[in-house]
């Protein structure tokens, strides 16, 4: 036993020498590449410090080792793996005193490389170390002559949506926009300013920011006769926006033909389906192309993505297919002009109980947000009209990844639960697919009420395939293409022969949207201002989609819309 003890005392004392002789000898090599690079022979000092490294990561040299890796890179003029090196050293020691040495020395590698935007990102991350920092004025300059002189105000915009926000930044960014106005450049001065009313709205630089920017705006100009559209003429809705493309595309061809002297031109960006594709998309046209004015985007989410960016640019947007109204009440330079959730539960309910004479209503809506926005709104919009919502039932979706003839889901156990309801109709917001199921289990329910739809129903296959179960039941139309309206049909056989397709309603929307822009611009306005001024006074519009009225006494969208019914198997509008 005393063999075993004395045995494991001596082997910890031979390791405990083996550790101190190893932490000598780190010492001592560190120390001979300190007197390198003081001697300036920086390719010694560079292989003793990588071994220094190397050989004990996480020890008492690693620090300043992998600071002086950067900084022998720099003085041998290899400005790439030094800006590698400073930025591991950042990654690796963020509380070192030495950090902004290393940001600093980054950036200046960076410039050398010709990488400007990332010297600029860079030196912004200098300046949020904060004025006691001994760099913080040389990255001020270095801020100044980059934003100067090496990027223009395209890429000057990218580079400043990805950086190292700070209280610091903010004060910089707002001193370099001024600048730039005192240059008269004031394409830059409106970016940066952009960004610092956005990204500081609560800081006095933010508030000062949205001051100056209206005083830009108004040097820097809009093109009176240019409107963009957002689109998403790629991705999983590219169908959608490659028709909605085609019908502005047929309004400006027609007014243009009416005014040749002044035609307006439309800019297209694509949108891809996305919020960033959306932001960016009106970025490009705000900043590059100087429009005065925007038509979509298609999505509702894309208009809640840029629609900060066009209060703060006076850039008004008109949203032909928005499904949300309150996108509306955003901010004073949105619009919507389509089918939304609120026009059409309010022209349902104020037909059903103003026309058909009904009071007592049951809603039957899918599990999804479409069925739940619209159960809402009809509520809201049943009690406006004077009826009542007395009760609701969700029903399950069905699965599309299955086959068709797999997709069945037993509806009974949902229909069956209206009839104690004693409802004089039933709401039902649904698709082609689940009105085909739901309306015969309705009828084996014995539900005896009107039955009503929303502009899901409006498509041929409803009503071949609902057959005598879809008769005499009424639905909302965002556009009836059958109307005997001399301007409908004109819209029709125009975009037939463009397109050699039936437009359909997202088409008509889009050609309404276009339409009423292009009636807004005439006299040519100097800014956005002057147009969301006009298009808040745009009311009982008659376009292809019917009355249009932009702003409400509530700010929201009024639209009368078709309300159809089913006669003899036949689609035709209900009498009025």
């Amino acid at each position: 036993m005393k063999n075993k003890l004395a045995i494991s005392l001596i082997l910890a004392c031979v390791a405990a020498a083996a550790a101190a002789a190893a932490d000598a000898a780190l010492t001592d090599d560190f120390k001979r590449a300190e007197r390198y690079y003081d001697g300036k022979d920086y390719v010694s000092a560079l292989r003793l410090y990588r071994d220094v490294l190397e050989r004990d990561p996480g020890g008492p040299y690693a620090a300043a080792a992998g600071l002086r890796v950067g900084m022998c890179n720099f003085a041998l003029g290899e400005y790439a793996p030094a800006a590698l090196a400073l930025e591991k050293f950042g990654e690796g020691f963020p509380t070192s005193p030495y950090l902004d040495d290393a940001t600093f020395l980054a950036a200046q590698a960076s410039f050398r490389m010709g990488e400007y935007h990332r010297a600029l990102e860079r030196l912004l991350r200098v300046v949020s170390f904060g004025k006691k920092s001994r760099y913080y004025k040389r990255a001020v300059r270095g801020i100044g002559n980059i934003a100067d002189e090496a990027l223009t105000a395209a890429q000057l915009r990218k580079r400043l949506e990805d950086y190292y926000p700070s209280p610091e930044a903010a004060e910089v960014l707002l001193k370099l926009a001024q600048h730039q106005v005192e240059r008269r450049d004031y394409e830059k001065a409106v970016v940066i300013l952009d960004v610092v009313a956005e990204q500081y709205a609560e800081l006095d630089e933010g508030r000062e920011a949205r001051k100056l920017l209206a005083s830009v705006r108004d040097k820097l100009g809009r093109e009176p006769l240019a409107v963009g559209v957002l689109l998403p003429l790629s991705g999983e809705y590219d169908v959608y926006g490659k028709e909605m493309r085609a019908a502005v595309e047929l309004a400006a061809a027609e007014h243009n033909r009416s005014r040749p002297g002044e035609p307006v031109t439309f800019v297209f960006e694509d949108t891809a389906g996305t919020e960033e594709g959306a932001l960016e998309g009106a970025r490009r046209l705000i900043y590059g192309e100087r429009v005065i004015a925007i038509v979509g985007p298609a999505l509702t989410n894309n208009v809640r993505a840029l629609a900060s960016l066009c209060h703060v640019n006076q850039v008004p947007v008109l949203c032909p297919a928005a499904t949300d109204g309150k996108v509306a009440q955003l901010n004073g330079f949105i619009f919507a002009n389509g089918l939304t959730h609120e026009v059409e539960t309010a022209n349902m309910a104020a037909y059903a109980v103003g026309h058909l004479g009904l009071k007592r209503f049951a809603v039957l809506y899918p599990a999804n947000a479409y069925g739940t926005d619209l159960r809402d709104a009809f509520a809201e919009a049943v009690a406006r009209a004077g009826g009542e919502v007395v009760g609701s039932v969700e029903y399950p979706l069905l699965d599309p990844s299955l086959e068709p003839d797999k997709r069945e889901i037993n509806y009974f156990p949902f229909t069956k639960k209206l009839k104690w309801l004693r409802a004089d109709a039933v709401y039902i917001p649904g698709h082609y697919d689940e009105i085909i199921r739901l309306l015969p289990q309705l009828t084996f329910s014995d539900v005896s009420a009107y039955v009503l739809g929303a502009n899901g129903w409006n498509e041929n296959r409803v009503i071949h395939m609902g057959g005598k179960y879809v008769e005499g039941t009424y639905f909302t139309a965002g556009f009836y293409g059958d109307s005997p309206d001399a301007d409908v049909r004109a819209f029709v056989s125009s975009y037939r022969r463009q397109t050699a397709e039936f437009p359909d309603y997202l088409a008509a929307a889009s050609y309404d949207a276009a339409k009423i822009i292009c009636t807004v611009l005439y006299p040519p306005a100097e800014n956005g201002a002057e147009i969301k001024a006009r298009l808040d006074a745009v009311a009982d519009y008659r376009g292809v989609t019917g009355r249009t009225t932009l702003r409400g006494a509530d700010g929201m969208l009024r639209k009368e819309v078709a309300i159809l019914t089913v006669q003899e198997g036949e689609v035709v509008e209900a009498p009025r």
